[in-house]
């Protein structure tokens, strides 16, 4: 049975007033991994922390592992009944959004003025897995997870304004060893523009756009799918990249620029190279605080 250690990280917005302060859980990366009966352990980690909101930063499910639908379901649909839980997605469910259906590449990503190339295809053996996917995303959604496939939702936290986007890309940003660009006026495009009244969160799987994420002026951009680097060299250092790109940036940690912040996950799981040296499953927990309060 796989352990996790819990992260703790605690950033400054003058968004926020007086002594409120707005506590968020951050999941990425489970990728079917289970935690005890039906994720009790994880759940009894999560509400030990009483969380305002709960943020899952993709890949909750593993593309090739029917029963990672039942491991994130597990995890998720629980928490929702508790707290607003936001989900977006990442490679492993980009995957299953194929052009041929409502909301697949070819029209979710039209308003982009470059070509979306370098489609992931499924084999045959597992497009029985996408009606599957779909289910899963019904459940989620009867439940009350808020799916955020470049949609953003607005919510009320202490008095406090929160716009929460999920950044949905095209797969070809996943491509290894060459990602295709990203930049913030694409993000624009896709989301519109960073909402500077309220308390701005863009979830976004990967952190290889940081910089893009940065300009787009987010106050708190939250990614996981590096898994920590594999081999862990220190706080924000890994060795490696999904990208196969040698001692990544923006691998694992918090990252800041002026007033905007980003946490990447180290995940709570893996797949393919199930390997993590010095590098720990990790659950993360984010607090927000008034500067004059921190």
């Amino acid at each position: 049975m796989p352990d996790f250690v819990k992260r703790y990280y605690e950033i400054q917005s003058p968004k926020l007033q007086g002594k409120a302060a707005l506590k968020i859980a951050l999941l990425a990366d489970l990728h079917g991994a289970v935690y005890g009966h039906r994720q009790d352990r994880l759940l009894q980690a999560i509400e030990a922390e009483d969380c305002d909101l709960v943020l899952a930063a993709g890949d909750m499910i593993l593309r090739i592992r029917e029963n990672s639908f039942t491991a994130a379901k597990d995890l998720l649909i629980p928490l929702s009944k508790q707290v607003p839980v936001c989900y977006g997605l990442g490679n492993h469910e980009e995957v299953f959004l194929y052009d041929d259906q409502p909301g697949g590449e070819a029209e979710a990503f039209s308003v982009l003025q470059h070509s979306v190339y370098r489609r992931k295809r499924l084999p045959p053996k597992e497009h029985h897995l996408i009606e599957d996917y779909r289910t899963f995303e019904s459940a989620l959604e009867e439940a009350g997870v808020i799916l955020l496939k470049n949609q953003r939702v607005r919510k009320s936290f202490h008095s406090v304004m929160v716009d929460i986007c999920g950044l949905r890309v095209p797969y070809s940003c996943y491509h290894k060893p060459f990602p295709f660009g990203l930049h913030a006026s694409d993000i624009e495009l896709l989301c519109g523009s960073a909402n500077q009244e309220a308390f701005q969160i863009l979830i976004a799987h990967s952190p290889y756009f940081a910089p893009a994420y940065f300009t787009w002026q987010a106050d708190l951009t939250v990614s996981g799918h590096y898994h920590g680097g594999i081999l862990r060299l220190g706080k924000r250092r890994g060795l490696v990249s999904p990208y196969l790109h040698p001692f990544p940036s923006y691998c694992v940690g918090d990252f800041h620029r002026g007033d905007s912040h980003l946490v990447v996950s180290a995940g709570l799981g893996e797949h393919t190279l199930p390997v993590r040296l010095f590098n720990p499953h990790e659950l993360v927990f984010i607090t927000v605080k008034n500067p004059e309060e921190a």
